[in-house]
């Protein structure tokens, strides 16, 4: 089990497949837990097209793996068709991976596992307030 920050972006799915998508999100995290905080916590960017969630996840969801079977599950197309491609950004101080899914050679989704999938939650938790603060007028807030 691991404790993020992951972030979403919606680059090309249609209104249906985003909807689909983000009912699928919903379920990684735990539906029960001691601790409210591991449960899943969830944040819209003003265009609908983003969310950052707050959660415990299973380590086999937050792999590379497992987020392109999130996609093609979501699509219902054969995990093979989706490709992905990883990058790195540092908001703060440790690097957050970023990850793109691509369909068709046509990118879909876009993830930000804050800090990466080894840290810790506060790790995760100073990178995302990083990113928050540097894109605060798309997330609503300034």
């Amino acid at each position: 089990m691991i404790s993020m920050y992951l972030g979403a972006e919606n680059i090309a799915l249609n209104q249906a497949q985003r909807d689909a998508f983000r009912e699928r999100l919903r379920i990684i995290g735990p539906a029960e837990h001691p601790q409210p905080s591991e449960l899943m916590h969830w944040r819209t960017r003003l265009d609908g097209e983003a969310v950052i969630m707050r959660a415990q996840f299973q380590d086999a969801d937050m792999t590379m793996a497992g987020l392109r079977r999130l996609l093609a599950d979501t699509l219902g197309i054969p995990v093979a068709q989706v490709t992905s491609a990883t990058a790195a950004v540092t908001y703060r101080t440790i690097p957050s991976a970023i990850v793109t899914m691509t369909v068709a050679g046509i990118d879909q989704m876009r993830f930000i596992q804050f800090a990466g999938s080894r840290s810790t939650v506060d790790q995760s938790n100073i990178e995302v307030l990083a990113y928050l603060q540097l894109n605060a007028v798309a997330w609503g807030d300034q």
